[in-house]
């Protein structure tokens, strides 16, 4: 295995957290309502860029990078990789939007550019809680030999 695939292989081990994207919309008494789930948000461990997958565009790949984090603002960023040959390749990010947080509501609101209306991010990691559900026992079901 050459270098460049053993580094790739251990970035896609490392722990990352994964936060949910809602569709919805911040009532005029401060509160959230949640419309649905719009796409999911990625922070690997150790880094501070989000990976965002937003499932109406799937395609498009967005990451949200920290302009300051002392006022919670951020920008919105694509990236372009355009290969010059074999092994090398030129990345381009180009700003397509911004976000902020609002701690109030534990969210961060993303504005991206050409969507009509922002998308919520929350600032707390899902947590992944295994679920069984139990079945209700049949009613009036009787056992024939």
């Amino acid at each position: 295995m050459n270098e460049f695939n053993n580094r790739r292989s251990l970035s896609n081990s490392r722990h990352r957290l994964q936060f949910e994207i809602f569709k919805g919309v911040v009532n005029g008494d401060g509160t959230f309502e949640k419309i649905r789930l719009a796409g999911l948000g990625f922070l690997r461990e150790g880094k501070h860029e989000y990976q965002l997958k937003i499932f109406s565009r799937m395609s498009e790949r967005y990451f949200v990078r920290s302009i300051d984090t002392q006022q919670g603002t951020y920008q919105v960023l694509t990236r372009d990789e355009i290969k010059i040959n074999e092994r090398a390749a030129r990345v381009y990010w180009c700003e397509v939007g911004d976000a902020k947080v609002i701690p109030s509501l534990g969210l961060m609101e993303i504005k991206i550019d050409l969507c009509s209306e922002p998308v919520y991010m929350s600032i707390f990691p899902r947590k992944f809680e295994r679920q069984v559900k139990q079945l209700a026992p049949p009613v009036g079901l009787k056992v024939v030999a």
